[in-house]
């Protein structure tokens, strides 16, 4: 709110999103990820036949001083939008052809412009997953768009900060869910791609005011060698999700995501619960063949260890 009051508007000319970027890389942080998609021209200015407006112009210039990594809208299989890869360097991406089934699938997308996207390090999608009461717990990793994978933006960023260029995405038969990999980054997922979310750290993840930083006022002490997320948090312009910890903007979703793959710790179930949930099935049915119960009851019993 102290941002876009500062502003007086939004969007914001892309003059100031590209000083913001400057003054990230000025700061030393290492990677930005923007949490936006920037599909059309600055507007108030006038497209000369040279090329993009200035604002857009500066905001690519500033892009090429630090990796920055944008986001992508999916769209549906009936809604049209465009097909084709985006321009930022593609990582080879690998995958069997049982995870590529399971993958949630898009027919086209909302690009940026193309001065943006060749002057991004990576692009990822920003689409989010709300189970049946609402709550967002996951995060699909990648999406299928037109039969061609495609990252979460938080996983993009994740292999920018690595310096790797390619994912693996393959499926576990025996326990029946996928994995993915990234460089060094090994990403339990569930059988439908999903990235279960810790939100054990959401309130430790700092939170910068973008006002104090285009006026100067927010010092840069702990931001070298970091990894800034830029999107928006004020209300009533925001995309917003309910969550296990409360309502939260999807540059934080975003955010607690990057720290759940850099630091190692998403949430996923331990390799021994299968074998601990089989032998207390079995332990069921032993009790149930020693029951001197009737036979009903005991098959009764069988049952609900089966279930």
């Amino acid at each position: 709110e102290r941002s876009v009051a500062a502003q007086g508007q939004w969007p914001w000319p892309r003059s100031d999103i590209a000083a913001l970027v400057d003054r990230l890389a000025d700061a030393g942080f290492g990677w930005v990820v923007l949490d936006m998609v920037l599909p059309e021209a600055e507007r108030g200015a006038q497209q000369s036949d040279d090329g993009p407006r200035p604002g857009d112009t500066m905001l690519a210039n500033a892009m090429g001083r630090v990796p920055v990594v944008l986001g992508f809208s999916a769209l549906g299989i009936d809604d049209g939008g465009d097909t084709t890869a985006p321009l930022a360097a593609r990582p080879v991406m690998l995958a069997t052809p049982a995870s590529m089934l399971v993958l949630p699938a898009y027919g086209g997308m909302t690009r940026n412009l193309p001065v943006f996207e060749a002057a991004a390090a990576g692009v990822g999608h920003l689409h989010v997953t709300a189970e049946r009461d609402g709550i967002v717990r996951r995060l699909p990793i990648a999406i299928s768009v037109d039969a061609r994978l495609e990252p979460a933006l938080a996983f993009e960023a994740v292999r920018i900060t690595g310096g790797a260029t390619s994912y693996v995405l393959q499926d576990a038969p025996l326990a029946g869910d996928l994995r993915a990999s990234v460089g060094d980054f090994l990403v339990p997922l569930d059988r439908e791609g999903g990235l279960w979310i810790a939100w054990n750290s959401v309130r430790a993840i700092p939170r910068i005011s973008a006002a104090s930083i285009l006026d100067g006022t927010w010092s840069a002490g702990g931001a070298r060698g970091g990894t800034a997320v830029v999107g928006v948090s004020a209300a009533g312009i925001a995309d917003r999700w309910a969550t296990p910890v409360g309502v939260l903007p999807g540059v934080l979703l975003q955010a607690q995501v990057i720290d759940n793959l850099l630091a190692g710790r998403p949430a996923m179930r331990p390799s021994a619960a299968r074998w601990a949930e089989l032998g207390f099935a079995v332990l069921l049915c032993i009790a149930a063949a020693l029951s001197r119960r009737p036979a009903p009851a005991r098959i009764f019993l069988f049952l609900g260890a089966g279930g």
